[in-house]
């Protein structure tokens, strides 16, 4: 899984809660963000969950700010606690962040709230951990009339206020980070609230940082079938070799990837081209990644490089390409995305499986099923990969409803199948394929 580099979900829209209510989910059921606080029963996130309350307007007569869609979080749910993000930062890199803070119930006293790094310590028993390495970036405090009671302090440029309409204040700044390259938990833990120690406010919404962007292809080896005649002119594997790209870009960047080695012979076996081109010698292609906020995890973050196989009946060894990449123009650079500190990934290997074989030695069958969370809807852009005892593996994508679907699975044979999605955890399962699978469905761990 890709280490982010972007607020995913950043103004909490993302689960769709009833309008003029509030009410308490699983962490792992909104997208994107994670909580300190301790595991509670009878929140209706049953029977137990780590809750993050959310807001739809206009419940107890709050409205979101101006041009921040309809839902916001309440910082503490039931008690002191974080509200986070896990984010790739880099040693000595320079931030710009920005979010909207509101006090919940007094126009005189204000809910004070801090911006920081690391899950703090001396929270309620049952929460998760301190981090190793925590320290507060900016402290606000608001009232719900949108009163800043004290100027916010802390450490970076600290922009002025702006007032956003409703009661809601935007704070920004930019901040330099000095700690070691790692991901770190970024987010947001309450100071205090009005009237005091219910620990009831400090709402927060639309949170934004801008990183730098970092790019790096999506895998180190990529395998998928060769495909068979019955598509014409060739396939477009399910997960061609991708660029990843994570952070903020300012400018257009250009990416020019190369084909730098491999056994399989490009225009006869591949082409850098869509559709297959018989005798194209191309090896070099430039991609664009036009200015934009990158998760380096979503589809909207991955560059696919042209890419496709010449579906031809020949039985033949498995062949491979191997990709490389240069960075030739725009503000980015080469970082490790997919695991935080580590070398970038600056090279791929293309594994086209030999899927012809000689007639009635195996069978061809489909093996589907769909990804849900714990309340039973599909997540979309979940990664679903299975492995055969070769190791062997390919992946794709579900659909926005969480489906998923491998074509051309050998029957008689075993195969580990995982998941992989932002903010859960799903458990492998290895099945023996006999004959199509339709309902092989996958959720979260407990």
């Amino acid at each position: 899984m890709a280490q982010q580099r972007a607020i995913i979900n950043p103004s909490l829209e993302d689960l769709v809660i009833t309008s003029n209510s509030s009410v308490f989910r699983n962490e792992t059921d909104v997208i994107g963000w994670k909580t300190s606080h301790p595991v509670t029963p009878g929140l209706g996130c049953s029977p137990t969950c780590r809750p993050i309350e959310l807001w739809h307007q206009v419940f107890n007569g709050v409205s979101a700010a101006s041009g921040a869609g309809v839902q916001w979080a309440e910082a503490e749910a039931t008690t002191s606690s974080m509200l986070y993000q896990t984010v790739c930062m880099i040693n000595g890199e320079s931030f710009f962040y920005s979010f909207l803070h509101r006090g919940r119930l007094s126009a005189t006293v204000p809910d004070v709230m801090l911006f920081r790094i690391g899950i703090p310590t001396g929270l309620p028993a049952g929460s998760k951990p301190a981090d190793p390495v925590g320290f507060g970036i900016v402290q606000v405090s608001t009232t719900n009339n949108g009163t800043v009671a004290v100027a916010p302090t802390g450490n970076g440029i600290i922009n002025p206020p702006v007032a956003a309409g409703n009661g809601w204040v935007r704070y920004s700044g930019t901040y330099t980070y000095t700690g070691a390259t790692q991901g770190v938990n970024l987010g947001f833990a309450g100071v205090s609230t009005a009237p005091g120690p219910s620990f009831q406010g400090n709402f927060l919404d639309d949170f934004q940082i801008q990183l730098p962007a970092t790019v790096e292809f999506s895998a180190v080896n990529i395998a998928n079938p060769e495909g068979t005649l019955a598509d014409p002119g060739g396939i477009t594997p399910p997960n061609p070799p991708a660029i990843r790209v994570g952070g903020t870009v300012t400018a257009p960047v250009t990416v020019q990837v190369s084909v730098t080695g491999g056994t399989a012979t490009i225009g006869d076996d591949y082409s850098l081209t869509v559709p297959f081109s018989q005798g194209n010698t191309t090896s070099t292609v430039s991609l664009t990644i036009p200015p934009g906020i990158y998760d380096a995890e979503s589809e909207s973050s991955l560059f696919l490089v042209p890419f496709t196989v010449n579906a031809d009946p020949v039985v033949e060894p498995d062949e491979t390409v191997t990709f490389s990449f240069s960075l030739t123009s725009g503000p980015a650079t080469t970082a490790g995305i997919e695991s935080c500190g580590l070398p970038p990934i600056t090279t791929t290997t293309y594994t086209i499986a030999d899927d012809d074989f000689i007639a009635g030695t195996a069978e061809h069958v489909t093996v589907s099923g769909r990804v849900k969370n714990s309340l039973g809807a599909g997540i979309g852009g979940a990664r679903v990969a299975i492995r055969d005892n070769q190791g062997v593996s390919r992946s794709t994508v579900t659909n926005s409803f969480g489906f998923y679907r491998f074509d051309n699975v050998d029957s008689d044979a075993g195969y580990l199948v995982s998941v992989a999605a932002k903010g859960y955890s799903f458990q492998p399962r290895f099945v023996t394929v006999i004959d199509a699978i339709s309902d092989l469905d996958f959720v979260p761990s407990p």
